[in-house]
């Protein structure tokens, strides 16, 4: 059966994993929320998926058209509906990265959680986070956590057994101004307050004509900053991950994050900010590497913490977080998600 998936498809390592255990029996094709409406109509399939619900709004350029392009999706909502559409969504961000239209997009989340049959939320701190937004029946919730990257990247080495470089560190994935990189560079300055040898490798792209660009540049120059700027190749991910001390994560808001789930795929320590949803993700091995958010001198611990570990301590960490990814096999999580169409349109 046809699944129409809007707005998320193949280019998104995520859409893979999801879909990865169904074997066919569902096949996701790119389509607005009128191309679900039509294939409800004709009858061809009944089912529609609704990812990153911000996109259509990403593209207005005053609160004017937001407003009429969130009335059109509202009553393209309810027109999917009335042909007997069965409409899936899952929650990604708490609020969208850089998005004006705040309001247009409240009006859509309530409308999406009116006529949602399911609403798939990665933790409960999600969970949390769109019931102080939207009022949704709880009877629709559905916990459908983030699954590893396991399958999609090479993975030679056995669980974090690579030699793990003590200074060296990974800031990794698209450079943007929430994920805090000014932050960090802020936390390592002077650098002998972490190491005098401290070696944070940045590695992502930036966003076209984002101003921030200019300040990930001047990062770059800064003493203990190892800089290079573009997207990473796919053979270089498990190298990457697997020769770093740890994974830096100074996020200022996020609910779920792929660069998580890629380190515990390698076994890789991740230091973030002490948040309910990272408590919830990461095995109670790793929480001392967790720091209080906002908080400089919090982070500063946490990097003295991670580079003076002796190898056995790091070793408890590494094996720890490579059996939490297992819980999150994509072929698992992607299973879970076909029950739940078949129950959707059996």
């Amino acid at each position: 059966m046809i699944v129409t998936n809007a707005t998320m498809f193949h280019g998104n390592p995520y859409h893979d994993l999801i879909y990865s255990a169904l074997g066919g029996a569902f096949e996701a094709v790119k389509g607005t929320f009128d191309d679900a409406v039509g294939r409800a109509r004709r009858k061809e399939s009944k089912l529609m998926h609704v990812h990153w619900e911000e996109n259509p709004l990403r593209k207005c350029s005053s609160v004017t058209e937001a407003r009429l392009v969130t009335q059109r999706l509202c009553a393209s909502l309810g027109e999917f509906k009335s042909h007997g559409g069965k409409l899936v969504w899952t929650l990604h961000n708490r609020l969208p990265h850089e998005l004006e239209f705040t309001e247009e997009l409240m009006e859509l989340r309530a409308t999406l959680g009116k006529h949602a049959d399911r609403v798939l939320v990665h933790s409960t701190a999600a969970l949390a986070a769109l019931r102080e937004q939207v009022d949704v029946d709880m009877s629709k919730y559905m916990l459908f956590p983030h699954p590893s990257y396991a399958g999609v990247y090479p993975r030679s080495q056995a669980h974090g057994q690579a030699l793990r470089g003590r200074n060296e560190l990974l800031f990794f994935g698209l450079l943007r101004e929430y994920k805090g990189l000014d932050f960090l560079a802020e936390a390592i300055s002077p650098i002998e307050t972490i190491s005098p040898d401290l070696q944070i490798h940045v590695r992502g792209d930036v966003l076209p004509n984002d101003p921030y660009s200019e300040t990930v540049r001047a990062i770059g120059e800064l003493p203990g900053i190892d800089l290079q700027i573009g997207r990473v190749p796919d053979e270089a991910i498990e190298w990457m991950f697997s020769s770093v001390r740890a994974v830096v994560m100074p996020y200022t808001r996020f609910l779920t994050s792929g660069v998580a789930m890629l380190a515990l795929t390698y076994g890789t320590p991740i230091i973030a900010p002490d948040t309910p949803q990272m408590r919830e993700l990461l095995p109670p091995e790793n929480h001392p590497l967790l720091y209080e958010s906002g908080d400089v001198e919090s982070l500063r611990n946490a990097l003295r913490l991670i580079v003076s570990l002796d190898e056995i301590s790091l070793q408890k960490i590494t094996t720890a977080n490579a059996l939490r990814a297992e819980t999150y096999d994509p072929r698992r999580v992607s299973a879970d998600l076909g029950r739940l169409y078949n129950t959707l349109t059996g």
